[in-house]
C-alpha cells in the first residue's frame, strides 16, 4: 500500500495547480482553498523526518532517522443552502508506528442561525477543549502539538455540539462517542459531555488578550486504560506512560491564556485530569506548556488566534516548554521537553518547518539510557 499514499500526494498536487492559480491570485488566499460555486477544496501534504537518540526509543542506544509522509489531505466544504455548510475531509499516510491507509477526518453538517451568533455541528469533528489541539496543523507553528495536550485534550469524535459566539465571548458545548484507540483505551468506546468558553478583548498598543477555559466528562465504561505519549516526536517510541488500569470515568479540566502583540503571539496551557478506577483508586494526572511565537501578526477569530497571512519570505521562531506528570500510586513517566523551532515560508503555498527537542524523563521509563535530543523537520504544502 505504501505506493498508494504517494499516488495521494499527486491527485492533492494536480488538485491544486489546477485550481490554485485563481486562488493564489485572490485577495483572500489566506484561507488557501479555491471556490468551485458553492464548493470549495483544499490540499495538504506533509513529509517528515525525525532523527532521535536513546531518549526517545525502547531498549536502543543507537540513533534512529525516520523519513515519512505523515498526512495527505483532500477536504471538501460545500454550502447546499445559506445557513447549512458541510464538510468531508480523506487522510491518508505511510507512518514508521502508526497504521497505513485512508481514514476518515471530519465529516460534518453544520447549521447557523441568521444572526450567525448559534451553531450547531452533526458528525464527525474536533471535541471543544484546548487552544493548540483546535489548530490545525497548517496554521500551527510546531510540528508537533505539546505532550499535555496529546495526553489530555481529545481528539476528532462523533456528536452533536451546540455553539454560541459573540465578537468577544464563545460557548461550545456537546456530547460525543469516540473510539477507543482515539481515547487511551483499549476495547470499549467512550461517551462524553465536552465543552469550552472563551473571552477575549484588547488592551493598550494593540495588545489582544485571550484566556478560556474547558471541561471534558468521560464514561470510560471499565475499559482497560492507559496514557501513552512520544515525547513530541511523531517517529519515536511510546516513552511516557502512566500506570494501566480498569477505568470507571475521567474528568479533565483546563485553562488557557493568550496575548498578541505585533509580531509575538504568547500561549500556555495548563490541563489536570483526574481518572477514577474500577476497583476505586483515583488517578490524578497534571500537564502544561508555555509557548512563544515571534513572527508575522497573529490573527483572532471565534476563540482562537489564527496563523498570519500567508506571505512568501516570512521566519516566525518559536520557544516552547512543556512538562506532563503521568505519574501517581507510585506507576508512571513524568517529563519535560524544551522545544527551539524555526519555520520559513518558501512561496505562498509551502513552508519548510525545523525544531529541535531536548527532554527530560524520570519515574518510570521505558530505556535506562536516557540521553539525546531530536531533531524534526517538516515540508509542507498547501493548495
Amino acid at each position: 500500500m505504501k505506493w498508494f499514499g504517494w499516488y495521494f500526494i499527486g491527485v492533492c498536487i494536480c488538485v491544486g495547480q489546477v485550481h490554485g492559480k485563481d486562488a493564489f491570485q485572490s485577495d483572500d488566499f489566506e484561507r488557501r482553498h479555491f471556490e468551485w460555486d458553492n464548493v470549495e477544496w483544499k490540499a495538504q501534504v506533509l513529509i517528515d523526518q525525525d532523527y532521535m537518540g536513546a531518549v526517545y526509543q525502547k531498549g536502543s542506544s543507537d540513533s534512529q532517522t525516520y523519513t515519512e509522509l505523515r498526512s495527505a489531505k483532500l477536504s471538501v466544504k460545500w454550502r447546499p443552502f445559506a445557513q447549512w455548510q458541510g464538510r468531508v475531509q480523506l487522510e491518508t499516510s505511510e507512518q514508521e508506528k502508526r497504521d497505513d491507509g485512508f481514514e476518515m477526518g471530519d465529516a460534518w453538517f453544520r447549521w447557523r442561525s441568521s444572526s450567525k451568533n448559534w451553531q450547531t455541528w452533526f458528525g464527525q469533528f474536533k471535541e471543544p477543549m484546548g487552544h493548540e489541539r483546535l489548530m490545525g496543523s497548517g496554521s500551527r507553528p510546531t510540528i508537533e502539538r505539546s505532550m499535555a495536550t496529546t495526553a489530555f485534550a481529545p481528539g476528532r469524535s462523533v456528536g452533536v455540539m451546540l455553539g454560541y459566539r459573540q465578537k468577544q465571548f464563545t460557548l461550545s458545548s456537546g456530547v460525543f462517542q469516540a473510539e477507543p484507540e482515539e481515547q487511551e483505551i483499549f476495547d470499549k468506546q467512550v461517551d462524553s459531555w465536552t465543552t469550552r468558553a472563551t473571552v477575549t478583548g484588547k488592551g493598550q498598543n494593540e495588545v489582544r488578550w485571550h484566556v478560556g477555559s474547558a471541561l471534558s466528562l468521560r464514561q470510560l465504561n471499565d475499559s482497560l486504560f492507559q496514557i501513552e505519549e512520544r515525547a513530541e516526536v511523531n517517529s519515536a517510541d511510546n516513552v511516557i506512560f502512566s500506570g494501566r488500569y480498569y477505568g470507571d470515568q475521567q474528568i479533565t479540566s483546563q485553562v488557557e491564556a493568550g496575548a498578541s502583540w505585533l509580531q509575538s503571539w504568547w500561549m500556555a496551557e495548563y490541563f489536570q485530569s483526574t481518572v477514577d478506577a474500577s476497583d476505586g483508586d483515583s488517578w490524578q494526572y497534571h500537564g502544561f506548556y508555555l509557548q512563544w511565537v515571534y513572527g508575522g501578526h497573529h490573527r483572532y477569530k471565534h476563540g482562537q488566534f489564527k496563523s498570519p497571512k500567508t506571505k512568501a519570505g516570512q521566519w516566525q521562531f518559536v520557544v516552547r516548554y512543556s512538562g506532563l506528570d503521568l505519574r501517581d500510586n507510585g506507576l508512571g513517566t513524568e517529563a519535560g521537553s524544551l522545544m527551539l523551532g524555526g519555520n520559513y515560508r518558501f512561496s505562498q503555498y509551502g513552508r519548510i518547518m525545523v525544531s529541535y527537542l531536548q527532554p527530560t524523563l524520570s519515574g518510570n521509563v521505558v530505556n535506562t539510557d536516557l540521553t539525546g535530543a531530536a531533531t524534526s523537520a517538516r515540508l509542507q504544502f498547501e493548495f
